[in-house]
């Protein structure tokens, strides 16, 4: 008999495996999607900017991720990198008008696919299973930060 634990860490595997493809015109990962999004809602909200290190930490991809994902978006005339003129260490990272577009267009594809969810799930279920994720996370946060403070009180972790 499988123990529950496993079950949840297969389901979760299972769900996170799951790619949502984006139809060939756009030419986006996933992955990048979720680096356009970062650019646009970053620190600087409405021009569309963000810097790399913002972009690395936020979605907590490595830096050779980053590095390679924002020069593939870069060949494909999506985003520009540029000096920040108020601190010349940092790059920043623009959206082009395709890449706006681009983006745009990934937005609708997926809002799309999570209504048809919703559709096929049912409103209710899909309200119960946001509750229940939110609620999983905030207790697996409050897991995290025991572990920290026992690990700096030299006890041994759960």
């Amino acid at each position: 008999m499988i123990s529950l634990s496993v079950e949840l860490m297969r389901a979760a595997m299972r769900f996170r495996k799951q790619e949502i493809p984006f139809p060939p015109a756009l030419n986006i990962r996933r992955s990048e999607f979720f680096v356009l999004s970062r650019i646009e809602g970053g620190p600087f909200c409405g021009a569309d900017r963000a810097s790399v290190s913002d972009i690395q930490n936020r979605l907590d991809f490595s830096k050779p991720a980053i590095s390679q994902m924002l020069s593939a978006l870069e060949a494909k005339g999506l985003i520009v990198r540029e000096p920040d003129k108020a601190d010349r260490r940092k790059v920043m990272v623009s959206l082009t008008p395709k890449g706006r577009e681009i983006l745009a267009n990934a937005k609708a594809h997926m809002h799309g696919l999570m209504e048809e969810g919703i559709r096929r799930f049912g409103e209710e279920n899909t309200r119960k299973l946001i509750e229940l994720i939110n609620r999983l996370s905030d207790v697996t946060d409050e897991i995290m930060r025991e572990n920290a403070e026992k690990a700096l009180e030299g006890e041994p972790r759960t």
